[in-house]
């Protein structure tokens, strides 16, 4: 196998395993809230800690990549997050467990968006496509695959582990994906392309922190916590405090500064366009995911192991989908791809109001797979044709984050409509017609898309 192979195939297993874990514990939380005597809270913790952290450092990460090789940061997180995931399946309480969960989500935001940098930066086209189009197939199926594989292991439980089991499968794959990059790049490391002063800008990390936890922090906890009052204020607040950070970056880019997130990626239209596009893609998708799970579990009586395997057409057809349409980008492929994800919701809405029946959902999860296989790489792609190779770290990070706010924003939204009093089926039936309304936005702004400019480059600073 030569190196650039192991290299895509190494760190596309680590993209994987990172993705994954946003969602894998979703099945297992009640086994371990059991068996750890957690409450709700503490429970809701588990889930939303991984997220909020990955989400606070991946433009960091990415940035913190540009400057010291994306090679040596990927190695490093990739470290930190096998051991952290060791440590979090012999966790003996509730409060250690949320901890090294926040711990396991600041790793993968520093190894993952070097993900997506040491491609764009080491291989050459033909190879270059075949890997987005491998990153396209992580980013779709491993939420998926995630929830799938926890309903299997719960069900199997191998050796009696039961839902310690669920961090355990990430060593393997991390022990691997470390293994595979650190000897195929030993002799020729990933070239770096150093800034120009080589500092990371701390005032922008800073800030953009204290924004994304103001922001990210309520939508994640809101919902268990009862929605107090100083959520809104934390809400309210994080908007300042993201202005203040972007007034800084551009303060900074003018007098010749290497800013976090340089504000000309904003002028690449396709890079705007782009990230709008996936966003809404994708915050619809996990809001269909969300509210899908809680019909299957609640009303339809599904079991954690069931409501996973009702999710496998889905993996299935984005899977074969993204293989088989990986060497057609075309601006056909995108508006097709959106078009087959609105017609998909739309056919899950219709089989809401048919009346309950998990059954009926297969076409709607054959056909979502299906559009979403068509547009998530070569999307991707496009999002990072013009990007220079000194920013791919920040710009990585900047699409990265924007995703995990995607669905953060997506499953809060959705299940404000959701929980907001109706009954069962009146607030499944809602919420699928929101989600069918947030499609149809990404098809528009598809087509904005490809009126833009393709190939317009900025200068960056």
């Amino acid at each position: 196998m030569s190196a650039h192979r192991t290299v895509v195939l190494a760190t596309m297993a680590a993209a994987f395993i990172a993705m994954m874990d946003s969602s894998i514990i979703n099945v297992a939380v009640y086994s371990i809230g059991s068996d750890l005597r957690a409450s709700l809270p503490q429970m809701g913790m588990m889930i939303s800690g991984y997220v909020l952290f990955y989400g606070l450092f991946l433009v960091t990460g990415g940035r913190l990549g540009d400057i010291h090789g994306h090679r040596r940061l990927f190695l490093v997180g990739l470290s930190a997050f096998t051991l952290v995931s060791a440590a979090c399946s012999v966790a003996p309480d509730p409060e250690s467990l949320i901890v090294l969960r926040c711990a396991q989500g600041t790793a993968a935001a520093l190894f993952f968006p070097q993900v997506l940098s040491m491609v764009h930066t080491t291989l050459p086209g033909p190879e270059r496509e075949r890997a987005l189009s491998l990153f396209g197939m992580v980013i779709g199926l491993a939420g998926v695959v995630g929830q799938v594989l926890t309903g299997v292991l719960l069900h199997a439980n191998i050796l009696g582990l039961t839902w310690h089991q669920v961090f355990l499968i990430n060593i393997p794959v991390g022990l691997a994906a470390i293994i595979g990059v650190a000897v195929a790049t030993l002799r020729k490391p990933p070239r770096k392309r150093r800034a120009a002063r080589s500092e990371l800008d701390v005032r922008g990390a800073a800030l953009l922190a204290a924004g994304m936890l103001l922001c990210v922090f309520p939508i994640t906890e809101g919902r268990v916590l009862g929605w107090p009052w100083w959520c809104f204020l934390l809400l309210g607040g994080s908007v300042p405090v993201l202005v203040l950070f972007w007034v800084w970056e551009r303060r900074l880019a003018a007098r010749g500064g290497q800013p976090l997130a340089t504000p000309a990626l904003w002028r690449l239209s396709g890079y705007r366009l782009g990230n709008a596009v996936l966003v809404t893609l994708l915050g619809a998708n996990a809001a269909f995911f969300f509210v899908l799970v809680i019909q299957v579990q609640g009303p339809l009586r599904y079991s954690p192991l069931a409501a996973g395997l009702l999710l496998t057409p889905h993996a299935i057809a984005f899977g074969a989908t993204s293989v088989l349409a990986r060497k057609r980008t075309g601006a056909a492929v995108l508006v097709l791809g959106c078009a087959l994800n609105v017609l998909g919701y739309a056919l899950a809405l219709v089989a809401a109001l048919a009346g309950p029946n998990g059954i009926a959902l297969i076409p709607a999860l054959l056909v979502t797979g299906v559009g979403q296989g068509l547009i998530v790489a070569p999307l991707v792609g496009r999002i990072l044709a013009d990007v220079p190779e000194g920013h791919a770290g920040a710009a990585s990070g900047v699409m990265e984050t924007s995703i995990q706010l995607a669905v953060s924003f997506g499953i809060t939204v959705i299940g404000l409509v959701y929980f907001a009093g109706h009954s069962p089926k009146a607030a499944y039936t809602v919420s699928l017609a929101v989600i069918v309304g947030l499609a149809v936005t990404a098809l528009a702004l598809v087509v904005a898309l490809l009126r833009a400019p393709s190939a317009e480059r900025t200068t960056t600073r």
